[in-house]
């Protein structure tokens, strides 16, 4: 019989810290930042604000950055309440439903940046 491997999927630094800081805000419900996960050239870099500066923005609105995945207040409550409370359970139904937000996201992406 053959085994089964489990799927792995190896993320970058970037990712992996928007995924936990992300994940700790749904936990906390904590909504007094932006959390950005950015795209310099291949490489993601995690970015937690309370607004994105101008700077920033311009280079986004340029297509210099792309910006893959976006959590503001809404999504960040709306993932606190379905998660239905702060222990094991809820936090890996946060982990997974922040992982579908990003796929999606990175779909969007593509089809806007091109790639």
């Amino acid at each position: 019989m053959a085994k089964m491997m489990a799927k792995t999927m190896i993320l970058q630094k970037g990712e992996r810290d928007y995924i936990n800081g992300v994940v700790q805000a749904i936990m906390d419900c904590d909504v007094s930042n932006e959390h950005w996960l950015l795209d310099y050239d291949g490489v993601l870099k995690y970015k937690a604000c309370k607004v994105i500066d101008a700077a920033l923005e311009a280079q986004i609105n340029s297509g210099k950055i792309k910006a893959r995945c976006y959590f503001g207040e809404f999504l960040i409550r709306n993932f606190h309440y379905k998660a239905g409370g702060t222990d094991d359970l809820s936090k890996q139904w946060a982990k997974k439903a922040v992982k579908a937000v990003i796929s999606h996201g990175k779909k969007t992406a593509l089809a806007v940046y091109g790639r």
